[in-house]
């Protein structure tokens, strides 16, 4: 039965469209998040950190729940591997060695240290240039997220059947980085048309650059593709958080103009 259901999901709906809906779900969350933090504020930071905790007791225990019925199955009389060797045998970061995957994964690296420097200095930027309070931040934050749900509930597969991917990709990246570039020079009254770009062409290459990772590697494990994605993505947060704060030193529209710097030099190496 389970193997029926699952064949009519697959028939039902594409790849693509199930992974933009699993996107457009994170971009609310991103919506929510900060708009929520915004008004939250007032009440002291502690109120911030007391309803993120709340929400997330709330998601695990729906996640219990929703998975109660699979965790009621009999259990595989295999005994399970040990985890240190599953992990040394089959993590992602050994498809680095693999030259076609590493020339892509570069692409990625760079673009998403562009798009970390977005996520991470527009606020600081937004303050010390427009002297941005918490709310304003955070529906500024929604102009862009709207865009990102919109897009990929409504664009991104349309768009995939008609262009190849990474020319979705290149064009999206690179429209990614003259907004950034654009931005440092935007005035207030324009600043959230120019937000909802770049949460377009963000929306677009989420939606089509793991994807074409899956297919064209599915023989490494759809699983192992999409984990490497997500190491990069973080990895990239954590460098670009660093290296970013001493750029800010100098003033914070640096950090953007560095973001759009590095995404110019991954649509180059693409």
């Amino acid at each position: 039965t389970r193997a029926a259901v699952s064949a009519v999901i697959q028939a039902a709906i594409s790849r693509s469209r199930a992974l933009s809906l699993v996107f457009a779900t994170t971009y609310a969350g991103w919506m929510a998040g900060p708009l929520a933090g915004g008004y939250l504020m007032v009440f002291g930071m502690a109120a911030v950190f007391l309803f993120a905790g709340a929400a997330l007791l709330a998601c695990a225990s729906f996640t219990l729940l929703a998975l109660m019925e699979t965790s009621a199955l009999p259990a595989s009389p295999q005994s399970p591997p040990a985890l240190l060797k599953t992990a040394r045998q089959h993590n992602s970061l050994r498809l680095w060695r693999e030259p076609p995957i590493r020339e892509l994964l570069i692409f990625h690296l760079l673009y998403t240290l562009g798009v970390n420097a977005c996520y991470e200095f527009y606020p600081l930027w937004l303050v010390e240039y427009f002297g941005s309070d918490s709310r304003h931040i955070a529906w500024l934050t929604v102009y862009m997220t709207g865009a990102m749900i919109f897009t990929s509930m409504f664009v991104v597969t349309r768009l995939r059947a008609r262009c190849a991917s990474l020319t979705l990709v290149r064009t999206s990246s690179s429209v990614f980085a003259a907004l950034l570039l654009l931005l440092v020079f935007t005035p207030i009254e324009h600043v959230p048309w120019v937000f909802a770009g770049l949460g377009m062409t963000i929306s677009i290459n989420s939606g089509c650059f793991p994807e074409y990772m899956a297919e064209r590697f599915a023989h490494q494990g759809a699983g192992r593709v999409m984990g490497l994605i997500s190491t990069n993505f973080y990895a990239s947060n954590m460098l670009i958080a660093l290296a970013g704060s001493v750029i800010a030193l100098a003033g914070s529209q640096w950090s953007l103009i560095a973001g759009a710097l590095l995404c110019a030099c991954a649509v180059a190496w693409l």
